[in-house]
């Protein structure tokens, strides 16, 4: 797309396509610094900047899918019309950024083809919330590009269409009518499969122009014969000549599309150059393949027609084919071609060379990653797995490509927001690395306590100079890279003390390798860490040691990254202020760094206060620009975040209907996922959503099954929990006001649970404290004990005032009036 936008061939040099952008561009456009993240589509190296040198995994791909929409925005011309055929082949990458633009750029229409029974995973997305926003005409999906998507499904041609392609196909004369009428029941709607019999009944000889008309030679009966179209394609194919057969038996094994060049190279000892261009004219002429693109460039008429001439290859002659393809592509890699990683793997694969299958998966990998296509870094990882027993030499250190295949996979896993999947690559990988993740509450603290010494020792005594090694340091790189990634997953799944033992790990590793993104982002996560614990001095440090080492390296990402963490932490102690400004930073870093991810995870967390505060003048376009990035960003988890952040939005607006279809499809999305803290949030509100529309057994049940999340908790680590709690505990409260307790033999029981974990999370967020009181004041007056149940609503009206929580304190206060009126 990006020559086409520049009136470049194709298979254009990626040298000479940089040069056309940089002609292009203003030089003053912010699009001219961020052109080294191009490396990955154009196959070149371009040197880093300050920008972009330090973006990698997710944060790269993000920015990359941002470059090229922002480049088709500047390049193409208005209106635009893209057509792009054969859509089903896109990687994944390539779907979001056909998002992006869609809803970015205007004056633009897209047009693309997929083959009905190969629709890719993100057209079927796209598809069930274009339906969506056609059946839900509020302005709640205002903001997605799926409104703008319309499908239209080709069905199978009629009969007088049929008629018109035969006629069209035959050429010369018309086809009598009962001969056409006989194809058009035979192909049974199929055009190709028209065009394909009457292709060969023409070739064969069975049909002859007799009284100005096609007819056949012979009775119509006789037809029947023709039982599918690879049959028809055989029968086709065995008519050609052995060496002209060689020439389309070349020609699939190079692909859809193929060169007179390829064809020259795989067949110089067979054919020579005249007797190769007579082939390929018979080919044309019998209409198996067509012109290509440029000069010397062909490709099969169908990809039908290359799939049945690929199965008549025998295993020996695909082997050698696929050989002589792979070690010409291989011998034309230079500083000014583009890297063709993926054609490698296939070819190199298909002729049983698995050492230099398994070198070019490696780098497909690595660039898969960089531009975003998540779903081919495990189809590429998974052909390094498939071969790593032969691969892998047996050696007393461990093997660090094994590790970090390993860790790339979750960083795939975490860029598309699996955490369960990213959990269980990352575990693989420490196990490869010989540190496994401790399973038992004694392990772990075992371990945590041996972190602890290393890393209190190390802030004494400097790591020793045997760390300087390359070898050394990429272990170590590795190592922190590994524990960072399981750290971030045992956050979610609120694993606190076991988080904290890999996060104090990451730091270790991160140390002996210097200043680096390894060390900010671990010391960053780790200083969020202790801020739990309520060691304020702890986090500071590394909090502050993070910034100084991003700022050191020009790294906007890591910066952001720090930022983000800084805010994070601040949302449950209500240090609102600050919190603002850090969010503000991280914000305006990611964007300048192209890093999507970090943007949405930061106007999450700008949500979250808002809603706490009660803002709600800007709480609901908050979470409409949320959800709009997170569904064009393709991140599953982010996509759930910000479809709970809308549904708190619809449910304190009165519309808990509405808020009950969102949260009844968050939980299911949720099913199996380790994301604790999103379970507990959105089903406790799932529940209060239930009572409120009087579907209460529903909602008990919702109570229950939160409560039973809640009692895997061990120590509170998200502030968003508290929606879950408050939740349940308003449904049983209100619940047993309104006589539902009598039916339930535990209520007292849930009650209790719900009331301490209320008084947990306090203890740990100042922010619980108002909602803490808030129902604990409920359940003294409904105990009878009046007086302290108005002692604890003045206790928490004072504390939502003091941190500035006018949600709670509005309903603290409509709580109060309510019992004095009552009272």
């Amino acid at each position: 797309m990006l020559a086409s936008l520049l009136d470049l061939p194709p298979d254009c040099n990626g040298y000479i396509a940089l040069e056309n952008v940089r002609a292009r561009v203003d030089e003053t456009s912010a699009i001219v610094e961020r052109l080294p993240l191009l490396d990955g589509v154009l196959g070149i190296a371009i040197p880093e900047n300050d920008g972009t040198r330090h973006l990698e995994g997710p944060n790269r791909a993000d920015a990359t899918m941002r470059l090229l929409g922002d480049l088709v925005g500047a390049l193409a011309p208005r209106p635009l019309v893209l057509i792009m055929e054969d859509s089903q082949w896109l990687d994944s990458a390539s779907w979001r950024l056909i998002e992006w633009i869609l809803g970015s750029l205007p004056s633009l229409l897209l047009i693309l083809c997929v083959r009905v029974e190969e629709i890719p995973d993100e057209l079927k997305s796209l598809r069930r919330r274009a339906e969506t926003a056609r059946m839900n005409t509020n302005r709640v999906d205002a903001d997605d590009p799926a409104r703008f998507c319309q499908i239209l499904e080709l069905r199978e041609l009629g009969e007088v269409s049929i008629r018109e392609l035969v006629a069209r196909t035959l050429g010369e004369v018309p086809p009598h009518q009962e001969l056409a009428g006989r194809i058009a029941a035979l192909a049974d709607g199929n055009p190709f499969f028209a065009e394909e019999i009457s292709i060969a009944l023409k070739g064969e000889g069975l049909i002859a122009v007799r009284d100005g008309f096609w007819r056949p030679i012979r009775p119509l009966d006789s037809l029947r014969y023709f039982e599918g179209v690879e049959r028809v394609i055989r029968e086709r194919v065995d008519l050609l000549e052995a060496a002209t057969f060689n020439v389309l038996k070349a020609g699939a094994v190079v692909g859809r599309s193929f060169s007179v060049d390829a064809l020259q190279m795989l067949l110089c000892n067979e054919l020579t150059s005249s007797a190769l261009g007579s082939a390929i004219e018979t080919l044309l002429a019998a209409q198996l393949v067509r012109h290509g693109v440029g000069p010397g460039e062909y490709e099969f008429r169908h990809d039908q027609i290359r799939d049945v001439v690929y199965s008549l290859i025998s295993v020996d002659a695909r082997q050698r084919l696929h050989g002589l393809l792979a070690d010409r592509i291989e011998s034309n890699q230079s500083a000014t071609a583009p890297l063709e990683f993926s054609a490698l793997v296939q070819h190199f694969e298909a002729a049983g060379n698995i050492e230099k299958a398994v070198k070019y998966a490696d780098l497909a990998a690595t660039q898969a990653l960089q531009v975003g296509a998540f779903r081919e870094v495990e189809a590429f990882l998974g052909i390094c797995f498939s071969h790593e027993a032969r691969q892998q030499a047996h050696g007393a250190e461990p093997n660090l490509q094994a590790v970090r295949w390993r860790r790339q996979l979750a960083e795939a896993h975490y860029g598309r927001g699996d955490i369960h999947a990213q959990g269980m690559a990352v575990m693989r990988a420490l196990s490869v690395a010989g540190q496994p993740v401790p399973r038992f509450p004694t392990t772990t603290a075992l371990r945590l306590i041996g972190r602890e010494l290393q890393l209190a020792l190390q802030q004494m005594v400097p790591p020793s100079s045997k760390w300087k090694r390359p070898d050394r340091r990429a272990w170590e790189r590795e190592m922190a890279r590994c524990l960072s990634q399981a750290a971030t997953v045992d956050y979610f799944e609120l694993r606190y003390a076991r988080g904290m033992c890999n996060l104090i790990g990451a730091v270790v590793h991160a140390e002996r390798v210097g200043p680096s993104v390894e060390l900010a982002a671990a010391s960053s996560r780790l200083g969020c860490g202790l801020s739990f614990l309520g060691w304020q001095g702890a986090c500071d440090y590394f909090i502050s040691r993070a910034e100084r080492v991003a700022i050191a390296l020009a790294d906007r990402a890591v910066h952001s990254h720090v930022c983000l963490l800084d805010a994070l932490w601040r949302v449950g102690r209500c240090d609102w202020s600050m919190l603002d400004r850090r969010l503000d930073e991280c914000q305006e870093l990611s964007t300048k760094a192209g890093d999507q991810l970090g943007w949405c995870d930061a106007q999450g967390i700008r949500f979250w206060s808002l809603y706490y505060r009660g803002d709600r003048s800007v709480l609901e376009q908050t979470a409409l620009a949320l959800l709009s990035r997170a569904q064009n960003a393709g991140n599953i988890q982010q996509e759930i975040w910000a479809l709970r952040c809308k549904a708190l939005c619809v449910l304190h607006t009165d519309r808990p209907r509405e808020a009950v279809d969102i949260l009844r499809l968050i939980t299911s999305a949720m099913l199996g996922s380790v994301d604790l803290a999103a379970q507990i949030s959105a089903k406790g509100a799932l529940a209060l959503a239930l009572a409120r529309v009087g579907q209460h057994v529903e909602s008990i049940e919702a109570a229950i099954e939160t409560l039973r999340l809640l009692r895997e908790l061990r120590r509170p680590t998200s502030h968003s929990t508290l929606i879950g709690i408050s939740g349940v505990t308003e449904v049983l409260l209100r619940g047993r006001e309104a006589g539902l307790s009598r039916e339930y033999d535990q209520w007292r029981d849930w009650e209790r649970q719900a009331l301490g974990e209320l008084k947990r999370y306090r203890r740990v967020f100042p922010l619980g404290g108002a909602q803490y009181g808030l129902w604990t004041g409920v359940a003294h007056w409904l105990d009878g004990q009046k007086s302290q149940a108005i002692a604890a609503w003045n206790e928490a009206l004072a504390i939502a005032q003091r941190l500035s929580l006018r949600q709670d304190e509005s309903m603290i206060a409509a709580e109060m009036r309510r019992r004095r009126t009552d009272g």
